[in-house]
Parts: C-alpha cells; structure tokens; sequence
C-alpha cells in the first residue's frame, strides 16, 4: 500500500473461481482497513507464472469510507509544537525523546510545576473518542503521587477523564479515571513493562453510548471503567503530559511520541478485486 514491496513482498491474493488455471484471472483478497483514516491510498499487484516469472507492476486506488479523519496527528518530526494550541511548563522537541522516527516531546519533571500540551480541536458532542500515543520514563520518580499525564477537560475546565501514572514501590502504574456525578472514579491500574523504562505504546477509548474507558497498552486491553453514566459529559481540549501531581520532589523526564487523537472508527474488512490480464 503506497508503495511497492518488490517481488514476493506483498500478501497472497487468491483467485475469484479459486484455480489459477487460465492467462488471464481475476484476484481477489481481504484487507484490514479499521485502523485507516478516510481517503485514497493506491494498492499495488503482480502476478507470478508457473515458472516463477514475475509480470509487470499493475495498481489501483482505494477509497477508504467509515473513519473520521483525527483531529490532531504529530510524531513531532517537524521540531517544534506549532500544531498544539497551548504548551504549557517544561516541554522539549529533542531526538533523545524519539520513540520511532527521530524527533519527540519531553517533559521536565524536576522543576516540580505542571508541563503539558493543549489540543483544542476535539468538539464538544463526540459520542467516542480515541487518544493514543508513545510513552517512556526516564528516572522517573512521583513521590508516590498520582501524577496525570492526559486528561480531558470540558468547556468550564473541568478535567472529566484521562490517565494517571504514580511511581510505587512495586514500580511505574498507570490506570483509567473518569469523573461520575462529581466524584472521581479509577480503574484497577496496571503496572508498566519493564518499569517504564523502554516505549510503552498506549490508547483511551472513551464511548458515551456503551458508557465506558478503556486502556490499551501495546495493543491489548489492560483496564476499563464500565457503567458510566456519561451521555451528557461532553470535553472541549485534551492535555498530553504532566498536569497535575508534580511537586518539588518530582524527578525525572516523560517522553511522549507518535500522537493521535480521533472520533471512533468503524472495522471494515473491504475486498480487493483485480482483473488479470
């Protein structure tokens, strides 16, 4: 998809009467579009004889129907934090805060105020929301305080869900939180790989109509809050880093990468149908 592989590097594709016995076939496969964002994204194909030869490059352009487009995407490439709306505190484009590619974001915990980026775009309204992005610890030590490291705030400025992370003794652990009818309800929490110390790939899924918050780290679910009573909870920004929690003691760095924050997609499995020639 967007470019080509090179011979024997794509996936199988199968044929429509299901033989390969003829010149000419048409071919078809299945391809995992969920995690795609709406647009044209051009596929590439080639066809292998029975004696191994391969043919020429043929392609054709698929248009992806079923998820919004994100409301902000930033790896940080670019250098700077023009595409937030707000930084606030102690906050650093720099290659050591890389996760993937060669530029991160990094937040100062040792000059013991709140650092964090502000993304106004999210509306108000949003029946599920998702948020995912790259995290490391660098010597980070809490005091043992629930430090939030994402929220989502309403137009009055209250924080109504998010994340938080709180150096234990047993470790790095970070669980979901939302607020329900004023009070501020936690998940079970989870304890990071490897105590934080290597990338930690994570993802907030909030839906309003199955009333629920769940945690991804490295792609599986680790925490949820379910039965929340939240069709009238409606966000209007999001902050990414250390908000709330930091004190004179804090120590330590928090590396942020590979930023996406979108409306809920839709799984659809499309097939993709080519005609041999």
């Amino acid at each position: 998809v967007g470019t080509d592989p090179g011979f024997g590097n794509g996936f199988a594709l199968e044929a429509v009467d299901m033989a390969f016995d003829s010149s000419a076939e048409a071919v078809i496969g299945q391809l995992n579009v969920s995690s795609w964002f709406s647009g044209n994204y051009t596929l590439y194909v080639r066809a292998q004889d029975a004696a191994g030869n391969w043919g020429e490059l043929g392609s054709v352009v698929l248009t992806v129907n079923g998820r919004n487009n994100p409301f902000l995407v930033d790896n940080f490439e670019t250098g700077n934090l023009a595409a937030w709306n707000g930084v606030v505190g102690d906050m650093a484009v720099s290659e050591m805060a890389a996760l993937e590619g060669t530029m991160g974001v990094s937040a100062n915990l040792n000059s013991g105020s709140p650092a964090y980026l502000v993304d106004t775009s999210p509306t108000s309204g949003l029946g599920c929301f998702t948020a995912s992005f790259s995290y490391r610890g660098v010597s980070v030590d809490t005091q043992q305080e629930e430090v939030d490291i994402y929220q989502a705030r309403d137009a009055y400025g209250v924080a109504i869900f998010g994340l938080t992370l709180e150096r234990s003794p047993d470790g790095p652990e970070i669980h979901t939180w939302a607020l329900q009818y004023g009070v501020r309800v936690e998940g079970n929490g989870v304890h990071l790989s490897n105590n934080g110390l290597t990338r930690q790939d994570i993802k907030l899924e909030w839906d309003v109509e199955d009333g629920r918050l769940d945690l991804l780290i490295n792609g599986e679910v680790v925490d949820s809050l379910t039965g929340l009573d939240i069709v009238d909870t409606a966000f209007e920004e999001v902050w990414l880093g250390p908000a709330s929690g930091i004190n004179n003691g804090s120590r330590g760095t928090m590396q942020f990468d590979n930023y996406v924050s979108a409306p809920c997609g839709y799984t659809i499995y499309m097939p993709l149908v080519f005609g041999g020639n």
